[in-house]
């Protein structure tokens, strides 16, 4: 957009001359909403991050002891293990919106379990250990944009995430908690997980169940789709072969290529699309 390429009207807003008018670019922004929820854990045994957090001579025994023989805590992925699950197909939701995840088999939320307090928008309390579950969404509905404040390349853009601002997407928060609540219910937990913590423990209806996902919500880092590729009703801003309209020579490679964001972590897609793209640039040279 600083370069003269993006929605003409939002260019002369801010002074800048449009070379290519592309109504689609910073629109359709997409990412995984994240919400991140605990519970109280009894810790008579063992540690949790939450204590290495606060306690330096235990940090720095675990980083001598995986410096020395790479064992110990922090040989350790957190979370290292995950769960995808989707809304039911029968659900109430889907009498009135449709389906946004890309097939029957494809998830709608992924769970990640941490062993301690874990989260981007709530600062860990000073006592007591406990369990976060992420709830992340991976396939949202909702769509936001990016807009530039300014011609100057070293002003921040305008961003709105637009986070949980679909109903689906709200109903889909909805569901991960009560998922969520019902996993650390199992019977597997007595006697380790000891209630819940947080804001968590005074959301029971929707209403309330909305507020707390829209107050605890934040990202998770995988921002997509504001140069997507042409799709149905040509609303792209890229040809096929990842080429800006209306220029030549000119490609994008990277995520913001995608119309939608992939149901996972995107890692691999971008990969995907680097090697897509440097076959084509190797095919018309």
């Amino acid at each position: 957009m600083l370069s003269g390429i993006g929605p003409s009207a939002q260019l002369e807003a801010v002074g800048i001359q449009t070379i290519v008018d592309a109504p689609g670019v910073g629109q359709n922004l997409q990412d995984h909403p994240l919400l991140s929820n605990f519970w109280s854990v009894n810790s008579t045994g063992y540690f949790t991050i939450d204590d290495i957090r606060r306690n330096t001579t235990l940090f720095n025994e675990l980083m001598a002891e995986w410096q020395a023989e790479r064992q110990g805590m922090f040989v350790l992925g957190n979370p290292n293990q995950l769960g995808w699950k989707r809304v039911p197909s029968n659900a109430s939701i889907f009498e009135t919106v449709p389906d946004p995840s890309s097939g029957p088999f494809s998830p709608h939320i992924e769970m990640l379990p941490f062993n301690g307090w874990v989260s981007y928008v709530n600062p860990p309390p000073a006592t007591g250990h406990y369990l976060t579950m992420y709830l992340a969404m991976v396939s949202p509905a909702s769509r936001g944009n990016i807009t530039l404040a300014s011609s100057d390349p070293f002003t921040y853009p305008i961003i709105n995430p637009n986070l949980l601002g679909h109903e689906f997407d709200k109903y889909a928060m909805r569901f991960a908690i009560n998922a969520s609540r019902a996993f650390t219910g199992a019977q597997a937990w007595n006697g380790w997980i000891l209630g819940e913590a947080g804001d968590l423990p005074n959301v029971h209806t929707v209403e309330e169940l909305d507020a707390y996902a829209a107050n605890n919500t934040a990202n998770i880092f995988h921002p997509a789709g504001t140069v997507a590729i042409d799709f149905v009703g040509g609303q792209g801003v890229l040809n096929s072969n990842l080429t800006v309209k209306g220029t030549r020579g000119l490609r994008v490679v990277d995520l913001s290529v995608v119309p939608f964001i992939p149901e996972a972590h995107p890692q691999g897609a971008a990969f995907v699309i680097a090697e897509r793209a440097s076959d084509l640039i190797k095919a018309s040279h």
